[in-house]
């Protein structure tokens, strides 16, 4: 008995001992309120990386088109060396002309002789230089038996990329969820294709992506280029230019960036002008925003910066030019050939020309290729970049706090509840309680309005200086009403219920 009471003593120290550290950093996380500041660390993590409903990416999306749209009222660019040519149904109708003209169709399909007819005249231009490159973005999935033999149309194909003073010809080859036929392939004598259907990129046109296995055929393990990334090359060809970067197959995917041409009724490089639609961009966001209009300033489409013409035009009484005509002697151009016809559905939804058919989306990556090269505006996921800064914002508001409460200075009174109860109890203010509120009210729109306006300016910079489309970025504007609201109220709230318990 007397050396277990002799013992008891020691134990208790030791244990003590041990448990010394343990109970100091349980009352420093106790006084630090660690627990809470994880969770809210982890709330503003979760609205970031975790895309709840796709809410995130659908604001930052939408945030980022209408900055696109004011870039490009702000910085009109120069025509393109690119033409796109439209085959709709008024050409069809007028070439075939109810039996007497060349066209052998009357409607869409057309037949392969027609096809033929059109590419002949494409690389053989009256009056005026080859082009350097053609896609013809008509997708030939299998050998259709009423519009006759596919044969001659890939011979012609072949001869021409065989040819060195030809242009280079690149027929639609779908993609890896849409390949073309075995038998398509085949007929057409092996033909250069180009990726014209992608999935897996989101918003954004990657610069190769793979064209699927064929009938009977293992799926190629190397990419394809799309469209853009074909003509590109051939352009760079031509001009003897180096431009091995858009060969590689693991390049970053282009953020696409639609422009406008610089010229009246499009845009202009006026001061007044351009900075009329920075407000009429910015009355758009918040509108939007507060779900005030869902409308945009659609620009028209002979805004956009390449030359157009219809397949009727070139062979017109006095046929349309087919090089773009603001190109000087010996320069090089390309030609993008589609059909555009609404029955096809082939539309894509953009931040400046609302729905636009596809021939078109191709037309605007080459023109972002041809003119900014290698410094073309990539995708990039920055999300890592905006947790880091949620959690510098969280420390110094929290360090903040904490040096309030160990210099005894009362819990800051932020909320409306407590403004209104001090304009009530004040009588002198009790006729000016509007003023108490419009002043809590713009102290609190002002603080976000600086951090969305440093927000938005940091991702003006990463496109200017770093050639990237941030991804997950904007997101942040949204946090600051979560630390203002969320986090200090409950904080606020919780010290003022622990001082009226100690009280």
């Amino acid at each position: 008995m007397t050396e277990g009471v002799v013992k008891a003593p020691e134990q208790t120290k030791a244990r003590q001992s041990v448990r010394g550290p343990a109970a100091s950093w349980l009352t420093k996380a106790r006084q630090w309120r660690l627990v809470p500041f994880l969770i809210y660390f982890g709330l503003g993590v979760w609205a970031i990386q975790a895309d709840p409903f796709g809410l995130s990416s659908a604001s930052d999306k939408a945030l980022s088109d209408e900055l696109s749209r004011i870039r490009a009222y702000l910085y009109p660019v120069a025509p393109a060396p690119i033409t796109v040519v439209s085959i709709d149904y008024e050409s069809i109708k007028g070439l075939h002309n109810e039996g007497q003209g060349w066209m052998q169709a009357n409607d869409w399909p057309l037949a392969y002789a027609d096809h033929s007819r059109i590419l002949r005249d494409l690389m053989n231009p009256p009056a005026t230089e080859r082009p350097a490159g053609i896609f013809y973005d008509i997708f030939f999935e299998r050998p259709r038996t009423l519009s006759g033999t596919m044969a001659p149309l890939g011979r012609l194909v072949q001869r021409a990329n065989q040819h060195p003073q030809m242009p280079s010809v690149y027929l639609a080859g779908g993609g890896a969820y849409m390949p073309i036929s075995a038998d398509a392939y085949t007929a057409l004598d092996e033909p250069l294709l180009a990726v014209s259907a992608w999935e897996g990129y989101g918003d954004y046109y990657p610069l190769h992506a793979s064209l699927g296995a064929r009938d009977g055929v293992a799926q190629p393990k190397e990419k394809t280029a799309l469209a853009a990334t074909a003509l590109y090359l051939a352009l760079c060809e031509r001009r003897g230019q180096d431009c091995g970067w858009a060969r590689d197959q693991d390049a970053a995917p282009l953020a696409l960036q639609w422009e406008v041409l610089n010229e009246p009724g499009c845009s202009t490089r006026d001061p007044i002008q351009g900075w009329r639609r920075v407000l009429a961009g910015v009355r758009s966001i918040v509108g939007r925003m507060l779900g005030m209009t869902n409308q945009l300033d659609i620009a028209p489409p002979a805004c956009l910066p390449f030359h157009q013409v219809r397949l009727s035009e070139l062979y017109a009484g006095q046929p349309a030019s087919l090089r773009p005509p603001h190109l000087a002697p010996g320069e090089p151009y390309a030609v993008l050939v589609g059909v555009v016809m609404k029955s096809m559905n082939d539309y894509h939804l953009t931040p400046l020309y609302g729905q636009i058919q596809g021939v078109y989306l191709h037309a605007a990556a080459l023109e972002n290729l041809d003119r900014m090269g290698s410094g073309y505006i990539r995708d990039r996921d920055i999300r890592g970049l905006s947790i880091g800064v949620w959690l510098a914002l969280l420390l110094a508001f929290w360090v903040h706090r904490g040096r309030r409460k160990r210099a005894g200075g009362k819990a800051p009174r932020k909320t409306r509840r407590h403004v209104q109860q001090r304009a009530a109890a004040d009588a002198a203010a009790a006729g000016r309680r509007w003023m108490h509120t419009a002043r809590w009210a713009l102290g609190r729109l002002g603080l976000w309005a600086l951090f969305a306006l440093a927000v938005v300016g940091l991702y003006v910079g990463f496109y200017v200086v770093g050639d990237i489309a941030p991804e997950g970025w904007l997101s942040l504007i949204a946090l600051v009403p979560l630390l203002r609201q969320v986090v200090a109220g409950t904080e606020n709230k919780l010290e003022q219920e622990n001082g009226e318990a100690n009280g």
